[in-house]
């Protein structure tokens, strides 16, 4: 017999079809006479029986015209069960992406797997440490401080001296900063003062522009500013009516705002062409990689229990040696980096009569002779494995371990919680018996505005520090703690801190009324303000500064023969209205 609906070719008992799955009624079996298929009237039950063709007959088996309407209304619900089943269809093919395909992906390509897994835990932990930052208030002072001109003040003032008595009177002894950095408008100022009480003994200040570096003070050069050009500083030098003392190469120089820059922006270190480069490395040396799926198994990561996906990727030592080698070639061949890295080189520079390029390239030499003699002289590893474990689509754990000579050495990561990736980490280090971990644990996504941590850092057994901090973000004042001991240190050592903290969109504000360090059981005591936040400029300016090298030698004598006297004069008056300190007994 055949499918009343697709045709085929069915056996005699078939009850439904084997290609399309359509029921096959009885009716379609194949008649066995002519006259037993050709009743007046079809069968009732079965509408879409197939008929054995007959002769047409001009009698009354044709009654009238056939009606438009069955006809119709049978299109309307066939092209309902066709939008039905392309609407299932779509269902279905959703299904499969959402679930099925990362599923089958798991399973065919490990590699894609875990590499996105890598990705996808990067993205995740930048948005959670900017969603933290936001919650405390300091992100936004972050993002304002790229195109704002920011202030910050820092004051502190000792309370008690050890061995001394309350009533000591260095007790009243501090110090001041004040500081304006506008990033953008490239222009910057510091000042930094010794006081007692509210008596001045001597301040010094520095103004910054552009390529402008000029320092100052009240009491030592009478408020006069006295600077330098540093992108013209080694030839400015040279070229002085004194240059002749001074030993520096003409090539020396530097911009205090590029090294800002470079510092706040260390993706811009190497060039795209280079990160590519790198990108591929890594992707030769993963392709290259062996990876076992190691099953579902109970994990402890961060001091929880979870159910992690594990995976261990076994990779050639040889292979790994030579990716660590042409990374680094690759690095330092950067032609980027050597600019990037000037300011590093400047004061070596200066003592050596050497260019900042002449000593990255020594650098750079001395750095590929020393891989080239690793290469010949060491044996790298035979195999390094790496343990991961997955929690969703995350890596919540990673272990590398590998021998080296007679060592079994392991360096391993724990990420988080299943809450949330930002709340603990932990980095462990293990050789043969010996283990380093440290650990960072908290409420770092504030909740309910509260902000907590706990970070220690251990050497088997004994712990060589532990620092505890705590923010209510909420709470007006007394919102502050910190606690650092470190029992490693003397036979024990803590810093103490408590007080006020504040942030809004605008500015950030610290009053700890008491920060106490205490050593073998003597402690210093004294209180500390810190304020950091938008503001208008700087108190004083050195823009019209006196240009250093510009004055002759005999100009330079008198300028410290001036700010000798002033200093013996400041420190006169100092002593004169502060008499406590010079009938003091110690």
């Amino acid at each position: 017999m055949f499918c009343p609906n697709c045709g085929a070719q069915l056996p005699d008992d078939a009850k439904f079809c084997g290609q399309c799955g359509a029921n096959v009624p009885d009716a379609v079996q194949p008649p066995e006479s002519p006259a037993e298929t050709a009743p007046v009237q079809p069968a009732p039950a079965e509408p879409v029986a197939a008929e054995p063709v007959t002769e047409p007959q001009p009698s009354a088996s044709i009654p009238g015209p056939v009606p438009e309407e069955p006809i119709l209304t049978g299109r309307k619900h066939s092209a309902g069960i066709v939008i039905g089943l392309i609407a299932a269809a779509v269902a279905v093919i959703a299904a499969l992406v959402i679930f099925v395909v990362p599923m089958v992906m798991q399973s065919l390509s490990p590699k894609a797997y875990l590499s996105a897994c890598a990705a996808n835990t990067m993205s995740a932990y930048a948005k959670e440490l900017d969603a933290a930052g936001k919650k405390i208030g300091i992100q936004p002072l972050y993002d304002a401080a790229k195109s704002s001109r920011m202030e910050s003040s820092m004051s502190a003032q000792l309370q008690s001296v050890p061995g001394t008595s309350d009533d000591n009177p260095l007790s009243g002894a501090g110090f001041r900063m004040n500081a304006m950095i506008d990033l953008k408008g490239r222009e910057a100022a510091y000042e930094t003062a010794l006081q007692y009480g509210s008596a001045t003994l001597g301040s010094a200040q520095v103004y910054l522009k552009d390529d402008l570096i000029a320092l100052g003070s009240p009491e030592f050069t009478g408020g006069k500013f006295y600077g330098v050009h540093t992108e013209t500083l080694g030839a400015d030098i040279l070229s002085s009516d004194w240059g002749a003392m001074a030993d520096v190469p003409e090539t020396l120089r530097f911009n205090y705002f590029d090294m800002l820059d470079m510092y706040m922006n260390p993706k811009d270190w190497l060039s795209a062409k280079t990160y590519a480069a790198l990108a591929k490395e890594s992707a030769e040396l993963l392709d290259d990689a062996e990876i076992e799926k190691s099953g579902e198994s109970n994990q402890t990561v961060n001091g929880e229990t979870e159910k992690l996906k594990m995976y261990t990727v076994y990779l050639d030592g040889d292979d790994v040696a030579e990716y660590i080698t042409d990374c680094t070639r690759l690095v330092l061949n950067d032609e980027q980096l050597p600019a990037a890295l000037e300011p590093m080189f400047l004061a070596a520079a200066a003592e050596t009569s050497m260019t900042p390029d002449e000593l990255f390239a020594q650098m750079k030499e001395e750095i590929l002779f020393q891989l080239d003699a690793d290469q010949r002289e060491a044996s790298p590893p035979e195999t390094l494995t790496l343990e991961l474990g997955t929690r969703g689509k995350q890596i919540a754990s990673a272990e590398l371990k590998f021998r080296m000579y007679e060592d079994r050495i392991s360096v391993g990561a724990e990420l988080g919680t299943k809450d949330s990736l930002i709340d603990a980490l932990t980095i462990t280090i293990r050789n043969g018996d010996e283990r380093m971990s440290l650990s960072s644990r908290g409420s770092h996504m504030p909740k309910d505005g509260k902000f907590t941590d706990t970070t220690s850092l251990m050497m088997n057994t004994e712990t060589l520090f532990q620092m505890n901090t705590s923010l209510d973000t909420k709470a007006k004042s007394d919102n502050f703690s910190f606690l650092l001991t470190m029992p490693g240190a003397y036979d024990i050592m803590s810093l103490d801190a408590s007080g006020s903290v504040a942030v809004d969109s605008n500015k950030l504000t610290a009053d700890l009324s008491r920060v106490a360090m205490t050593v073998d059981g003597e402690t210093l005591a004294f209180s500390a303000e810190y304020a950091f936040g938008k503001g208008a400029g700087p108190a004083f300016s050195g823009a019209d500064a006196q240009i250093i090298t510009d004055m002759s030698e005999s100009d330079l004598e008198d300028l410290m023969y001036d700010i000798e006297g002033n200093a013996q004069d400041a420190l006169s008056r100092f002593l004169q209205s502060s008499p406590e300190l010079t009938s003091a007994q110690f």
